[in-house]
Parts: C-alpha cells; sequence; structure tokens
C-alpha cells in the first residue's frame, strides 16, 4: 500500500482540529542510541492538540540513521498520528497517564546490502505501522514536561530491490516490534 502524500493527510486531519484546540503542545525527540538495526539514531519533532480536557491528537514525524558497518546508512522519515486518552487528568488539561492508539507510515532507503556490487541499483522499505503506547506525561511547571511512552508495534513491511540490470523483487517482511521514547515537551497554548 502507497501513500502518495503523507503530509497532506496528516495537515487535512488535524488543521481543522488546531483550530479549536484546548492545547497545543511542540515537542522535540532525539534517540542519541544506536543498537545496530534494532534501535536507529533518531531526531524529530511532534505536535499534539487537544481536542477535549482528556483527550487529544499527536502528529510526529522523525528521521532515522540507522550505521551499518561497512554498509552505509540506512535512512528515512517515519509519520505518526496518535489518538491519547488521559486516564486521570492532573491539574493541567491533557497531562498524566495515558493510553494511545496510533497509525503511522515509513520509507527507509536501504544502503548497500550482501549482495555483489554493481547487482542491485537501489532498495527500500516501506511500512505501515500500527499499535498502542501507554504514557505518561506530567507538567509540574506551567509549560514544561517530559513525555515517556512505551508500547508494542505491529508492522507491515515491504522490501523492493531494483536491479541494474532491470526488474525488481517485492519481499513482505512484517514483524512485531516495539515503539518506545521520550520527548521534551513545551506547551504553547493551556
Amino acid at each position: 500500500m502507497m501513500v502518495a502524500n503523507p503530509y497532506a493527510f496528516f495537515a487535512a486531519v488535524l488543521l481543522p482540529i488546531s483550530l479549536s484546540a484546548q492545547t497545543i503542545t511542540a515537542k522535540l525527540l532525539v534517540n542519541p542510541v544506536h543498537i545496530e538495526e534494532r534501535i536507529p539514531l533518531s531526531i524529530g519533532g511532534s505536535v499534539e492538540v487537544g481536542v477535549s480536557q482528556r483527550s487529544s491528537l499527536q502528529l510526529s514525524g522523525l528521521y532515522r540513521f540507522d550505521k551499518q558497518l561497512s554498509q552505509g546508512i540506512d535512512q528515512g522519515p517515519k509519520y505518526y498520528l496518535d489518538y491519547r486518552y488521559y486516564l486521570r487528568q492532573l491539574q493541567q488539561k491533557n497531562s498524566g497517564l495515558y493510553l494511545s492508539p496510533y497509525i503511522g507510515y515509513g520509507l527507509l532507503k536501504l544502503a548497500e546490502g550482501d549482495e555483489p556490487t554493481g547487482l542491485v541499483e537501489s532498495e527500500q522499505m516501506v511500512e505501515t505501522l500500527t499499535g498502542v503506547l501507554i504514557g505518561y506525561q506530567p507538567y509540574k511547571l506551567a509549560r514544561f514536561s517530559i513525555d515517556a511512552y512505551a508500547g508494542p508495534e505491529y508492522q507491515w513491511r515491504t522490501k523492493t530491490t531494483n536491479y541494474a540490470l532491470g526488474g525488481n523483487t517485492q519481499l513482505a517482511l512484517n514483524r512485531l516490534w516495539f515503539r518506545a521514547g521520550v520527548s521534551l515537551s513545551f506547551r504553547l497554548k493551556k
């Protein structure tokens, strides 16, 4: 399944909601930890838009760098749309413990693999993602917070290999995975 323009889809979903938003929070995500292909280096950001006292939508985008020894760098964007429901509201709206089902889309340009040099022209991985997170976002200070979350993620992945002599192959590599992270949050609208 190919998504023509994920930016347009996410903008169409979030723009009408943000105009009547209860809260708007900007977040920065930096993952400096790298463990082979399991955890790539990444940097990104997100915007959480409150739609009620205890629920919100969050759009996230990040860019991954997966350094493989002697094989170059696998890299590409990943996007998520999360719905968050806060189980117990703290003093501020949209804060505290939450459950968050989500959907996502990723595109990863793969570096040279184990194929002989010159045989493979390019390889890419397209990912469609879904799962649920449990997280905690307290607001101890007026506008700053740390958002921590974790949960299972199912990935429908298709690896496409284009050969220099013509033709291509596609391979389905679906898997159950794990999504987790910590982001620094700044509330633009309380």
